[in-house]
């Protein structure tokens, strides 16, 4: 697949993930230069960028289960994990999953909206998150800058 993937526990509202001050997190920032293909470093290392929109297209699959972990609780199938990318689902209690996995990407859909990538066992979707906001927490993952 060509990327060098850096896993990251860490959740984050859309302008900490960006390296942007917070009232980015309720106004525009405007800066929407590239689209789905744009490069934009924010909490990565030096050398590294926040996986976007193309990126995670090219990567993922339509079925989220070669995506996750098998260390996910409940999944005994035979795809799981065979991307080698091993995403943790978010977990509301001790060993009990919510089943799916957000997240950011550098672009936004509103002054108060961001897009992001949803993983389940069952699909990869693709979209806005206008009625949750840019406050929300989710996880970016950081590829290699080529």
């Amino acid at each position: 697949n060509g990327f060098v993937i850096m896993a990251g526990g860490g959740q984050y509202a859309w302008s900490e993930a960006m390296g942007l001050p917070a009232k980015y997190d309720s106004v525009l920032w405007k800066d929407t230069v590239g689209g789905d293909t744009r490069i934009h470093q924010g909490i990565c290392p030096e050398g590294w960028h926040i996986m976007n929109g193309y990126e995670w297209k090219n990567f993922a699959s339509t079925a989220g289960q070669d995506l996750v972990s098998k260390a996910n609780w409940k999944l005994n199938e035979r795809y799981v994990n065979s991307s080698g990318m091993s995403v943790l689902f978010k977990m509301r209690a001790y060993e009990l999953s919510w089943m799916q996995a957000y997240f950011l990407l550098p672009n936004e859909s509103s002054a108060i909206g961001t897009y992001a990538v949803t993983i389940t066992d069952k699909y990869v979707w693709f979209g806005d998150n206008d009625h949750l906001g840019k406050h929300i927490l989710y996880s970016v993952r950081c590829v290699k800058d080529y």
